[in-house]
């Protein structure tokens, strides 16, 4: 194996380029090991003593890069897809039950058996919230994918990164998505589908039913997709964080309010900066929310559906 060789090997591998100090390293030992040689025989002799030192070169840029999350790579055979975002993680991996601690590789074919709320962070940086009791398999993405999930039981809840190819979720129906947040429930049969942002397709029996913002959808194994009158936002309250804001502006506590449900506020820039708030939200349906913070700080609400406009 001369120099070509390795930058052609190095370039196979899947994933953003290896750091520039490592790439250097493993090509001069390739220059040092492609030096002539007096005889026949230390030619030998240094060739297998390269070969030998490369082997451990190589093997220790694709550890380095997995253990630090960076990339895909291939490890016995296997494409890393995602790393653990949570602690102890319930897997199984080859007929095997494993507990992964935060940021453990998981691998094409992993099966998450959430014995607690768990998140996984994706290869693309989408992130899934995996439910207690659902049971989620991590498949290997086909030709133009990204990724692809299959639940088998259970509820997660994605916010799914814009980027190329496609993301799909595999249940007794099929979802598709390119960037936004929404949830997915499968039960005996019934795959239901919330979405909080953006625009998500359930596919079933040969039809498919486009969801937007405060949406929601559901298909039973074989039937047509159908919409329904679910609230998204209590149907994902499951997976909302509890946080404490402390003399914040108005304005920041609406935006998360907005980054976690379907609402949309409309409110003066002024309003926004000038008014401080202490509030504690969790997972209370947001016009609750919404009916405290205006009472609590002497403001005027207005409901449009899902789009909320606030005055003094």
């Amino acid at each position: 194996m001369n120099e070509r060789d390795i930058e052609k090997l190095l370039q196979r591998l899947e994933g953003p380029a290896p750091r520039p100090e490592t790439t250097r390293a493993v090509m001069e030992l390739a220059r040092k090991s492609a030096a002539p040689s007096t005889t026949a025989a230390m030619h030998s002799v240094k060739a297998r003593a390269f070969r030998a030192r490369l082997r451990w070169a190589v093997a220790a840029l694709v550890l380095i890069s997995v253990a630090t999350g960076v990339g895909v790579w291939l490890r016995g055979g296997k494409t890393v897809l995602a790393t653990v975002a949570s602690d102890a993680l319930q897997v199984r991996r080859d007929g095997q039950a494993l507990t992964l601690n935060r940021e453990a590789p998981l691998y094409a074919g992993d099966e998450i058996a959430a014995e607690t709320e768990s998140d996984i962070l994706l290869k693309d940086q989408s992130t899934v919230r995996i439910d207690t009791g659902t049971l989620l398999r991590l498949d290997p993405p086909r030709k133009g994918e990204r990724a692809r999930l299959a639940l088998e039981k259970g509820r997660v809840f994605l916010s799914v990164s814009p980027a190329e190819g496609a993301f799909l979720v595999s249940a007794s129906a099929e979802v598709r998505v390119v960037g936004t947040r929404f949830g997915v429930v499968e039960d005996n049969g019934l795959t239901s589908v919330h979405v909080l942002s953006g625009r998500v397709a359930l596919q079933s029996a040969g039809a498919e039913l486009t969801l937007e913002r405060g949406r929601s959808g559901e298909a039973r194994k074989d039937n047509a997709p159908v919409e329904t009158a679910a609230d998204p936002d209590d149907a994902l309250l499951w997976a909302r964080d509890m946080i404490f804001f402390e003399n914040r502006p108005l304005g920041e506590v609406l935006d998360w309010l907005a980054d976690n449900s379907s609402y949309r506020f409309e409110a003066s820039e002024d309003l926004r900066a000038r008014i401080q708030v202490s509030v504690a939200v969790g997972d209370e349906p947001i016009p609750d929310i919404v009916r405290a913070l205006a009472l609590t700080c002497g403001l005027r609400h207005e409901f449009d559906g899902h789009d909320v406009t606030i005055t003094e």
